[in-house]
């Protein structure tokens, strides 16, 4: 606001104690909230005590506050990540267990897919992501064991052209169904992001799919999997020596997928059920006519409701009497 002569206070107000404001409810979970109130100029043009304030001008305001916001954010990410994470591991202490986290699932498979000796890497196709690594490291790998070859799945707006080996081979951005499928057909994954992950899905679908997975000891990556390997030193030299002690060791490599696979630590079933037994309450109210002449009509349709609700799921159910008002 300095920068562009634009007047401000800063003041602690009731706003930030009232969660039915938005910026309350991100402080609820676990976020910072900012609050930013932008007086309305009331129409094109308005006078002020400071001259006039526009609509124009108002618009300005609120658009640098947000970006500075985002970019705040952005720059603070793992500040914010661990203040989160701190968050939610000390409230169910204090909210009687009440809370629980739940992480980005996914559906195991019980089948056996035959792998390819392939290596693979999903994601970005930049240096956030460690595309650059992934791509310098397989130099040396598919030079060195010729019937392997390594594919890349995914896309970037803003693409550097990496240079990458013959038998590397960079599919696009393709349908989640069909990353699932080469994932499931794939020796090795790797997963050598930079930044912060704030969880990583790569890594646990791969992982769920039998991958070998190797993936940086960042953000919430070592979080999606207990069977992943996890690089001591995020640089080509450690990728390459991962990658090639599983190629040189098949019972090694072997025994990661069948952990990987058989056991995976976020499972949508699991996962699904905790969100609809623990964190969902859910309340119907049926209303109705208690007089037996008002049965099965329009009248009672709250407790026809309730009572098709009840056969189908089940429900825990409570009939409070009616009483007839004495005058």
């Amino acid at each position: 606001m300095d920068s562009i002569g634009s007047f401000y206070y800063t003041k602690e107000s009731f706003d930030e104690t009232y969660p039915g404001y938005g910026s309350t409810y991100s402080d609820l979970q676990g976020g910072l909230a900012l609050l930013f109130e932008q007086a309305s100029s009331r129409g094109h043009v308005q006078e002020t005590n400071y001259g006039e304030m526009t609509f124009g001008f108002t618009i300005r305001n609120q658009f640098l506050n947000g970006i500075a916001t985002v970019e705040a954010a952005v720059d603070n990410k793992v500040l914010l990540r661990d203040y989160q994470k701190r968050f939610f591991e000390n409230l169910p202490n204090l909210s009687d267990n009440k809370t629980q986290i739940i992480y980005h699932s996914i559906d195991p498979i019980r089948k056996n897919t035959k792998k390819n000796k392939q290596i693979i890497f999903v994601g970005k196709l930049n240096e956030s992501k460690g595309y650059d690594l992934y791509c310098k490291s397989m130099f040396k790998i598919l030079d060195q064991y010729s019937e392997w070859r390594a594919i890349s799945i995914g896309e970037e707006r803003r693409f550097q052209n990496f240079p990458t080996h013959k038998r590397h081979f960079n599919l696009g951005q393709i349908p989640h169904n069909k990353v699932l499928d080469y994932l499931s057909k794939s020796e090795i994954a790797v997963i050598p992001s930079r930044w912060e992950e704030p969880f990583g899905r790569t890594a646990l679908e791969a992982s769920s799919r039998g991958c070998a997975t190797i993936i940086s000891n960042t953000g919430g990556l070592p979080e999606t999997t207990d069977y992943a390997i996890k690089l001591k030193k995020l640089d080509t030299k450690n990728i390459e020596n991962e990658i090639i002690k599983l190629i040189k060791n098949d019972k090694l490599r072997k025994r990661i997928q069948i952990k990987s696979k058989n056991f995976v630590k976020h499972k949508l079933k699991i996962n699904s059920q905790k969100i609809f037994d623990k964190i969902i309450m859910l309340l119907f109210v049926g209303l109705g006519n208690p007089d037996p002449k008002h049965k099965n009509n329009r009248h009672n349709i709250g407790f026809m409701l309730i009572d098709a609700l009840n056969k189908k799921f089940n429900f825990s159910t409570t009939s409070i009497p009616f009483f007839n008002r004495k005058e």
